[in-house]
C-alpha cells in the first residue's frame, strides 16, 4: 500500500486510478478497453462514491477475470469527484499513475504511448492527450477534444509544452482521462482546493512547477452524455446560445475565485518566472471582475467588449467570449 505521503511500491509500474458514481452504463465498456490495453497495467485502484446501481457489482466482477489487480475502496461518506481523485491517485502504489473516468473508451496503445514519453524525458511530471468525441451510443462524432477547447500546442509530443499555462489563462484544456502523472509529483498535486476540479488544479501544477507533455493524437474516446459530471460545453450554435443564457456570466466569479486561491499558492510557494506568472494570474482576475460589471446597455457594452479585444485574446475565448458578453450582457 501507498503511505499518506505517496510513497510508491517501486515494483510496481503502471496504476490506473478510477472514480466511479453511478456509472453502470457505460463502466463494462470502460474496463473492457483498460483489459484490451497493449502495456497492461498493475494495478487498476477503483474508489467509488457510494453508488446506487450496479457499479460496484461490476467492479468486482471484472477483478475476478482481469490479469491484474483489480482494488475496489467504497467510500464511506460521498466525496464528489475532486476528493475522489485524490483519494484513488493517494491510494496507487505505481510509479506512474493514469486517471480514469468510468464511462469512456481507451485507445489499445494508450498505457504504452503515454508511459513511454515519461520513460524518455525524466524531467516531466506528467502527459495527456487528444482524444475523439463520442455520443452515449459509443459512435464517435467526427471532432476532436482539443478542437472543442480551442487548444493547440506548440512544441511536439516528445517535448514538454511550454504554452500551457498560458493556454490555461484562456480556458481549462487540459482532461483528467487523458493523463498520466510520474507518482513522485504527486505532493504537487495534492490536496486539491475545495473550488477545483482535480484536472484543472492538476494541469496548472504541472505547468507552474513540473514538466508537462502534450500529445496530438486520441488515446481514448471520450463520451458526451447527460448524465456525467463535468464535460464539455454544447456543441451546436443553438444549444450554444441556450447554454449562454442559462449560466449567464455565472461562471466568471468561481473562477475568479479559482484563480486568487492559485494567485495565493503561487505567491506562498514561487516557482520559475515568478513576477510574470504573477502578473498574469492577477490581469485574469482582473479581466474576470471586469466582465462582471460590463455596463447594462448595448451600445456600451460593445464600446466596453471591443476596447479589450487583446484581454479577452489573452484570458478568455476571444471573440466568442466577446459575442457572448455582447449580446448575452
Amino acid at each position: 500500500m501507498v503511505d499518506p505521503n505517496g510513497v510508491s511500491d517501486s515494483s510496481v509500474h503502471i496504476s490506473i486510478a478510477m472514480c466511479t458514481y453511478n456509472g453502470a452504463r457505460f463502466l463494462g465498456e470502460q474496463l473492457q478497453s483498460i483489459a484490451a490495453q497493449s502495456l497492461q497495467p498493475d494495478e487498476l485502484v477503483v474508489c467509488d462514491d457510494r453508488s446506487s446501481d450496479e457499479t460496484t457489482n461490476i467492479v468486482r466482477g471484472f477483478a475476478e477475470r482481469a490479469n491484474f489487480s483489480v482494488r475496489l475502496v467504497v467510500n464511506e461518506q460521498t466525496l464528489g469527484p475532486a476528493k475522489n481523485f485524490e483519494k484513488a491517485i493517494a491510494l496507487c502504489q505505481g510509479r506512474l499513475i493514469a486517471l480514469s473516468d468510468q464511462d469512456d473508451n481507451w485507445s489499445p496503445e494508450k498505457l504504452l504511448r503515454l508511459s513511454r514519453i515519461l520513460e524518455q524525458d525524466e524531467t516531466l511530471g506528467g502527459v495527456f492527450s487528444n482524444a475523439y468525441l463520442m455520443n452515449e451510443n459509443s459512435a464517435r462524432s467526427g471532432a476532436r477534444l482539443w478542437e472543442r477547447v480551442r487548444y493547440r500546442p506548440q512544441n511536439d509530443a516528445f517535448q514538454a509544452e511550454k504554452s500551457l499555462a498560458t493556454s490555461l489563462l484562456k480556458a481549462d484544456v487540459v482532461t483528467g482521462a487523458t493523463l498520466m502523472i510520474r507518482a513522485k509529483v504527486r505532493d504537487l498535486l495534492l490536496p486539491v482546493p475545495d473550488c477545483w476540479m482535480h484536472d484543472g488544479w492538476f494541469a496548472w501544477m504541472l505547468a507552474l512547477y513540473s514538466g508537462i507533455a502534450a500529445v496530438d493524437e486520441p488515446l481514448i474516446s471520450y463520451r458526451i452524455h447527460d448524465m456525467q459530471h463535468a464535460g464539455l460545453s454544447p456543441r451546436s450554435l443553438k444549444s450554444r446560445i441556450e447554454y449562454a443564457r442559462r449560466t449567464g456570466k455565472a461562471q466568471c466569479l468561481p473562477t475568479a475565485s479559482r484563480f486568487e486561491q492559485l494567485r495565493a499558492h503561487w505567491i506562498e510557494k514561487p516557482g520559475g518566472d515568478f513576477e510574470r506568472r504573477l502578473y498574469q494570474m492577477e490581469q485574469k482576475i482582473a479581466h474576470l471582475r471586469y466582465r462582471l460589471n460590463l455596463p447594462s446597455g448595448f451600445v456600451k457594452r460593445v464600446y466596453s467588449v471591443t476596447s479589450a479585444y487583446r484581454l479577452y485574446q489573452l484570458y478568455s475565448s476571444g471573440a466568442a467570449t466577446m459575442w457572448k458578453d455582447i449580446l448575452l450582457g
